[in-house]
């Protein structure tokens, strides 16, 4: 499955960079702003490519991360300082990992979900860590609006948005980002992009 970074538009500015997966767009057929970035990958732009079909197991991703029963509910939670398990963790509204410098360790094998019922978002040098074997394409973050990852954050999972993502400048992703509705927004970002979570 190709990476649908962009959806309607794709906006990359200053040297970001891609690795390891394709860049698509369904059904429009343009990403903007590729000259100054690298993509270690392919680009599928448009109806009948890999896009579309892209686009389709991204809706099978929404809907059963939104079917997940919920193992926690963390609405006005603050991410930042906590330490969680595998499972499935809800909030009603938004979700952030707000102080600067804040950090989310996710710890353990397995799939953690987070359903947000609106925004994501991320402050400036803020960082989720994942350690005692946690895999980044096991962790799904569905966002009810747009996710924002902060200037310097070094974020991940797999990003499913039903609006926009934007990245600030220096944010890193290893996962995916996917926004059903809107654009991928890059500015000076790296992401790189791990095969599909076999748990």
């Amino acid at each position: 499955m190709c990476s649908p970074l962009c959806n309607d538009v794709d906006t990359i500015q200053a040297k970001s960079v891609i690795q390891g997966e394709s860049i698509g767009n369904s059904p429009g057929v343009a990403c903007t702003g590729f000259s100054n970035k690298s993509l270690i990958g392919t680009t599928s732009l448009g109806l009948g490519t890999n896009a579309t079909q892209a686009k389709t197991d991204l809706d099978v991703a929404v809907h059963q991360a939104a079917e997940a029963p919920q193992s926690l509910s963390l609405t006005g939670v603050d991410l930042g300082g906590l330490t969680l398990q595998p499972g499935v963790y809800t909030f009603a509204s938004t979700a952030s990992i707000a102080a600067p410098n804040g950090q989310l360790t996710l710890s353990g094998s397995g799939v953690f979900i987070f359903q947000i019922g609106s925004a994501l978002g991320t402050s400036l040098n803020s960082q989720v860590l994942l350690v005692n074997g946690t895999l980044p394409q096991c962790v799904f973050w569905l966002i009810g609006s747009s996710a924002v990852l902060g200037s310097g954050c070094k974020f991940q999972g797999i990003l499913m948005a039903s609006a926009s993502i934007g990245f600030m400048d220096g944010a890193s992703l290893v996962g995916a980002a996917y926004a059903q509705n809107a654009a991928v927004t890059l500015t000076n970002n790296v992401i790189t992009v791990q095969p599909a979570c076999n748990l």
